[in-house]
């Protein structure tokens, strides 16, 4: 079930608590790059770290881990494009919400293309 991120704001270095579905705790660390024109993030989940990965819109941010957490974030944008403004956040021009495991699947499926030929896993032709 997707759920937005809600408290985010416009504060240059911000830490959430993401609260799963089994009740597992992840703990979201972000921070905005003046310099950089953007956002970064690292995140903590039981003993796994990811440090200092860009905030870019996403249909999940976290696909590169798919294997190895059992959830995900989609970023959704204005215009698609990464937050590029410290007030990203508090005024709704980025959003960011969890994907639990069948999300996470289900975006899999349905945007990403298998690796050895040009159909995504639902059957779609991508040229």
């Amino acid at each position: 079930m997707i759920n937005q991120l809600l408290g985010l704001s416009d504060q240059p270095k911000q830490q959430t608590t993401i609260i799963l579905a089994d009740g597992t705790q992840a703990t979201l660390y972000m921070e905005y790059v003046p310099a950089q024109l953007g956002w970064s993030f690292s995140l903590t989940y039981g003993s796994k770290v990811i440090n200092g990965q860009r905030i870019v819109s996403s249909p999940n941010l976290l696909r590169h881990w798919k294997n190895v957490l059992p959830f995900g974030l989609a970023v959704i944008t204005d215009g698609n494009a990464e937050p590029t403004t410290q007030t990203a956040f508090k005024d709704g021009t980025t959003l960011i919400y969890l994907l639990d495991a069948a999300d996470v699947k289900t975006i899999e499926a349905a945007v990403f293309v298998r690796p050895f030929d040009n159909t995504t896993s639902a059957g779609h032709i991508v040229i």
